[in-house]
């Protein structure tokens, strides 16, 4: 049997680091998109032109597929931070019903009759015999 063992602050800090990463990529993509979308030609030629006109093309598809990467990685981040909430809200779920129980049996062997306790709560020789 596989157990899997998950800790909310744990999933909410890669969450985090999920977050920033996507930050720095769509930066770095924000400053590249100029560059590879509107390539210049090297020279007055048509060879040139059409060489700068693929290249543009080439970065207009990449800024394309990273736009959509962008989209997915947002989406990706927002449900690893719910994740993290979900699984902090059912050990806090889980938690407080094992509480009660735990509380409620406590109160139920205080009040159930046993040779080895004393009604007063201590524990004496002349209980014992």
């Amino acid at each position: 049997m596989t157990v899997v063992t998950v800790s909310p602050q744990v999933v909410a800090g890669a969450a985090q680091s999920v977050a920033g990463i996507g930050s720095t990529l769509q930066q770095a993509h924000t400053l590249a998109g100029p560059a590879t979308t509107a390539v210049v030609a090297a020279a007055g030629d048509e060879v040139s032109a059409a060489e700068a006109a693929l290249y543009s093309s080439h970065g207009q598809v990449f800024q394309a597929a990273s736009a959509q990467a962008a989209r997915f990685h947002t989406e990706f981040a927002q449900a690893l931070g719910a994740a993290g909430g979900a699984y902090a809200a059912a050990e806090a779920a889980a938690i407080d019903p094992l509480q009660t129980v735990g509380q409620a049996v406590s109160i139920a062997n205080q009040n159930v009759p046993h040779p080895l306790r004393p009604k007063s709560g201590t524990l004496t020789a002349s209980a014992i015999t």
